[in-house]
């Protein structure tokens, strides 16, 4: 009889340190799964700033061609127009 009640002493101080370690563990992992959430919400707002970069890169871009595209278009015009100082008469200035 004193056989069966050391083992059951024995099996509830067994049970009692897997379940701290189970506690232990469980305190570990939830450390964990709020850090990967907060890297995961660190990696979005890191996405969406380099989405935002790229789009006002891609602007910008585009600016630049159509600035280049009226500067080539006004050197082309003043080319076809008269130069005004062909035009006037010797006594205007």
């Amino acid at each position: 009889m004193w056989e069966k009640v050391f083992e059951i002493f024995k099996r509830f101080f067994t049970i009692s340190d897997e379940l701290k370690r189970l506690q232990a563990d469980s305190k570990l992992h939830g450390e964990q799964i709020r850090e990967l959430i907060d890297n995961q919400t660190r990696l979005y707002y890191e996405f969406q700033l380099q989405k935002e970069r790229n789009t006002y890169e891609r602007e910008k871009e585009t600016l630049r061609i159509e600035n280049q595209q009226l500067r080539e278009r006004l050197e082309r015009l003043e080319r076809l127009l008269p130069s005004a100082t062909a035009d006037k008469k010797p006594d205007e200035k």
